[in-house]
């Protein structure tokens, strides 16, 4: 009988921030969400998905993030998911729930998407730097080019 009461209070709060998000992003983007066009259907489709994700994280007594979390916490997240178009199954972001406030994090992977949607031929390289490393590196009209890097 208590976990259907869990159930019913989760299906019920599910519903009503499916319902605050959808008001903040339809205030915030001036979309009018009756209207079905390519807009309003992606932004449905990213709300479900971090709503989904808010149901899925738990804090750290294993109670999900939607129960806990703040209306404010929640609507920040989601307009940062929604405006980002992060998508959460390909590790370009997370939600980390603590007690009443939830945070959303962009990860590496996130910022190399978003970069590579503002510059589609950009190419992004990494490497490991370690404390003592040593640089040569030249200055060429605004940028720093490697030359050589030992370990």
């Amino acid at each position: 009988m208590e976990n259907e009461n869990m159930d019913l209070e989760l299906v019920q709060k599910r519903d009503s921030v499916i319902n605050t998000i959808q008001n903040a992003v339809s205030e915030y983007y001036n979309i009018d969400f009756t209207k079905n066009n390519e807009e309003t259907l992606k932004k449905k489709q990213n709300i479900a998905m971090f709503v989904s994700k808010l149901i899925s994280t738990v804090d750290k007594n294993g109670v999900p993030a939607i129960m806990n979390a703040s209306e404010t916490s929640i609507r920040e997240c989601a307009l940062a998911f929604v405006n980002g178009d992060f998508d959460f199954f390909r590790n370009q972001a997370y939600l980390i729930a603590y007690g009443s406030n939830l945070t959303f994090i962009v990860s590496k992977d996130g910022l190399v998407t978003g970069a590579k949607r503002i510059v589609p031929n950009l190419e992004l390289f990494s490497d490991i730097v370690y404390k003592g490393d040593t640089f040569e590196y030249d200055k060429i009209g605004g940028r720093t080019t490697i030359k050589k890097h030992e370990q």
